[in-house]
């Protein structure tokens, strides 16, 4: 749950709050590496420039603008630093998963630890979902019969290159159907 003050905000900010709310020695911590490079830290002028894709460019501008904008009001209510919040919303974007939970909820991102460290694949090898079972949890059932030594992986969504690029930090290289820019 994110703190009180941050229910107004994007899930995103939400996600990020509640990071931000965790002890450096907690569990959920400790689970996480740390994010990949994401487009949205990287230098418009120059860095950005080089992939020669307008559109990444404008979901770049346009999400860093939201996330300064979400930044403001964190700021507001928490006096967090603005570096130590991008770092949280960083983690969140590349590591909240999109789960459908039953009704009346929906679907909602969450964090999950260690499920989170699966890598995206088109044809992954496992299949993540909600389970009423134990008061809710996060169930991982394998797509596939797997060997010892197979990674387990996940598919992240049906997404543009721009979006792999700024949430994720990387563009799938085969069965893209988005890429423009491979």
């Amino acid at each position: 749950q994110p703190p009180e003050f941050a229910r107004p905000l994007d899930w995103n900010a939400q996600l990020a709050c509640s990071v931000l709310a965790q002890p450096p020695s907690s569990p959920l911590m400790e689970s996480w590496p740390d994010a990949p490079p994401l487009a949205l830290f990287s230098d418009l002028d120059t860095e950005l420039k080089l992939v020669c894709d307008n559109s990444l460019e404008a979901s770049v501008v346009e999400q860093r603008a939201d996330a300064i904008a979400q930044y403001e009001k964190v700021k507001e209510a928490s006096g967090v630093e603005q570096s130590a919040y991008l770092d949280a919303l960083a983690l969140v974007w590349s590591r909240a998963l999109s789960v459908r939970l039953p009704r009346p909820i929906g679907t909602r991102y969450l964090l999950v630890p260690y499920l989170d460290l699966a890598n995206h694949d088109e044809k992954p090898s496992a299949i993540y979902a909600a389970s009423a079972v134990n008061g809710g949890v996060i169930r991982l059932h394998a797509a596939r019969k797997l060997s010892a030594g197979d990674a387990v992986t996940i598919r992240y969504g049906d997404w543009p290159s721009a979006h792999y690029a700024t949430h994720y930090g990387f563009v799938p290289r085969t069965n893209n159907r988005h890429s423009n820019w491979l």
